[in-house]
């Protein structure tokens, strides 16, 4: 996928931090099949009135049962009418394993000049297992901008890979002493002392 054009290195407080109880006791009180309703909720939402609160109860609902597709339809109203692209990515991590990689995809190709965090995409890229998707959002993100954060997940996603990226953009200016002794530090905690070595 493309990289984040706009990428904010840490996610804002208090922002898509899951679902909410009450979202959770309406998912467990769902007969099957009932989705229909779902469905004839999200006709009466309008975008345009600047309340994105049923859009977040509604794509919690969505990605807690695993329905992707319904997932992908309301996302992006839920945008249109204001909803935090950091929620998305909240009901992103909501989504079944399996899926996540799917859904982190859909939006960002589908919305690659929002301001995604680039920490927790990569985050959950590497949770689902994707680690090389994790490092194609890491490395530009690096280009553009000292994070030493970041750097450390590029260091655990793919050590090898790192080392190189890194070794290159660490002589550059911002990165400070102790900048490179924390990326030293995550090579070694991702069992490559060889490499931190470098730094």
């Amino acid at each position: 996928p493309a990289p984040p054009t706009t990428p904010r290195a840490a996610a804002a407080p208090g922002s898509g931090s899951g679902p909410l109880p009450e979202d959770l006791e309406v998912l467990e009180l769902l007969p099957d099949g009932e989705f229909e309703a779902f469905l004839e909720f999200e006709e009466q939402l309008d975008p345009t009135s600047g309340d994105h609160r049923g859009w977040h109860a509604l794509l919690t609902l969505y990605a807690l049962a695993g329905r992707l597709d319904d997932w992908q339809r309301v996302v992006p109203r839920a945008l249109e009418a204001g909803l935090d692209p950091d929620a998305l990515l909240g009901h992103v991590g909501m989504l079944p394993v399996e899926k996540r990689v799917a859904g982190l995809d859909f939006l960002l190709e589908r919305f690659p000049d929002r301001a995604w965090t680039v920490a927790t995409v990569a985050d959950l890229y590497v949770n689902a297992g994707a680690n090389e998707r994790a490092v194609d959002v890491l490395v530009p993100a690096l280009e553009a901008t000292v994070d030493v954060s970041l750097a450390q997940r590029l260091v655990a996603a793919d050590p090898d890979r790192a080392a190189r990226v890194l070794g290159a953009l660490t002589a550059g200016e911002g990165w400070t002493a102790e900048m490179l002794g924390q990326i030293g530090g995550a090579f070694v905690d991702a069992e490559r002392p060889d490499l931190a070595l470098l730094f």
